[in-house]
């Protein structure tokens, strides 16, 4: 099971870095837990998640991880 921090959701989907690169995910949750929202479909966990993403911030931009 998957849980991610609620801001990193908007619209059922999210966005993740994948070599560099925006990538977005389209998301199932079923609910919010102490852990955070419960992704029963989309992800397998251990994907870098963009937290609070820029709205101006698209699929295929290139990225890099914070303290990089």
């Amino acid at each position: 099971m998957v849980f991610v921090p609620p801001a990193a959701v908007r619209n059922d989907k999210v966005l993740i870095l994948v070599y560099g690169q925006v990538v977005e995910k389209t998301v199932r949750t079923s609910g919010a837990t102490p852990q955070g929202l419960r992704v029963e479909d989309g992800l397998i966990g251990g994907e870098e998640l963009i937290l609070n993403p820029p709205a101006d911030l698209k699929p295929g931009a290139k990225a890099v991880k914070k303290g990089s």
